[in-house]
């Protein structure tokens, strides 16, 4: 699962609050917008 991440991350598919992102270890934070090209988009919360 780990290298499929890698490479779409790579291929400029993963976006973070609407901007791509080619870091692999990007920080983070509640509040970000996590965009898969093709796959869906989730918003990241603070877990309590």
């Amino acid at each position: 699962m780990g290298g499929q991440a890698k490479q779409m991350i790579d291929d400029g598919m993963v976006m973070v609050n609407q901007q791509v992102t080619l870091e692999k270890r990007k920080k983070i934070h509640p509040g970000d917008i996590i965009s898969v090209q093709g796959i869906g988009r989730w918003q990241v919360k603070l877990e309590q």
